[in-house]
């Protein structure tokens, strides 16, 4: 008996580990969809609200603004509220910085609700403020985090940086 309950205990944490796998591999792969529709985007030319925009170079994969994007949106959907603060105070600069990203230039993009990454890039396309910060050439790196809240909405943040 007693080794069936090791066997068993075991196999519970192969599953779980299998889903907590899974679920970072799910998350990568929206984040890298965000990215590269995001990407696309910057490579046409642009009007965003009544600025025109040329094309502008991608935009790199950073860990620790994917970590800071990542734990702000698990904040969002903790507290089901899309804001630009964290339930700390914090800003998208104090983020990036406690994640180890060393900033000269930052900016955030958040949303709620949006049930695909292409949804939510186009709905920061038709913002004009967060469409600016996708054409920004000044920002050269970027990170993605989405989590679904309890309330079933999901909660997206990007962040864009430059060191």
């Amino acid at each position: 008996m007693a080794n069936f309950t090791v066997k068993t205990g075991l196999l519970s944490a192969a599953i779980l580990l299998l889903n907590v796998g899974a679920a970072q591999q799910a998350q990568a792969s929206v984040s890298d969809e965000v990215i590269q529709l995001v990407n696309q985007a910057r490579s046409q030319g642009r009007v965003c609200g009544n600025q025109r925009f040329a094309s502008v170079g991608p935009l790199s994969v950073n860990g620790s603004l994917s970590r800071a994007a990542q734990l702000h949106s698990s904040d969002m959907a903790a507290r089901r509220q899309m804001s630009h603060t964290g339930s700390n105070g914090s800003s998208a600069g104090d983020r990036a910085k406690q994640a180890g990203y060393q900033w000269r230039a930052i900016a955030e993009n958040v949303a709620a609700g949006q049930k695909s990454a292409s949804a939510v890039v186009q709905a920061w396309l038709n913002s004009p403020g967060h469409c600016r910060n996708i054409m920004n050439s000044n920002y050269s790196d970027s990170g993605v985090g989405a989590v679904q809240g309890g309330d079933g909405k999901i909660y997206w943040t990007m962040v864009f940086g430059r060191r």
